[in-house]
């Protein structure tokens, strides 16, 4: 739907897989930073644990940098995008018979909805626009 309403549809659908890819980008480096800090996965004396603590911090750092470059408008426009698939997330947990939310999956959920909203809402008023 978004592109529907774009200038040029390449585009938009080139700068949102560029931002969409981001949110993995920062969660799969922060869980590798958190990794090497607990030492959960590492065998006690591993030398590689300090480099993968500073490789973890770095590509988080890194990834934030990114979405903070990447400005307000495409992320926003990103969560409108991943919000259904919170949907699909809890049919398919329910499907297992587990347990829908764990931990901090409630609070990343009830981040991106809300970011959905207020992206839809700041396209509906004009504030952001896809190109």
């Amino acid at each position: 739907m978004l592109s529907l309403f774009s200038k040029s549809a390449y585009q938009f659908f080139y700068f949102i897989a560029s931002v969409a890819i981001l949110p993995p980008y920062v969660f799969s480096g922060t869980y590798a930073f958190k990794l090497a800090l607990t030492g959960e996965t590492y065998a006690v004396g591993d030398r590689g644990r300090n480099r993968d603590i500073a490789v973890g911090a770095l590509a988080t750092v890194y990834g934030l940098w990114l979405v903070y470059a990447a400005g307000l408008q495409y992320p926003l426009m990103c969560a409108v995008l991943f919000a259904p698939g919170i949907l699909v997330y809890i049919q398919a947990r329910r499907e297992r018979g587990q347990r829908v939310f764990t931990g901090m999956e409630v609070a990343i959920a009830v981040v991106i909805a809300a970011l959905a909203v207020l992206a839809a809402w700041l396209m509906w008023i004009g504030h952001i626009s896809p190109l």
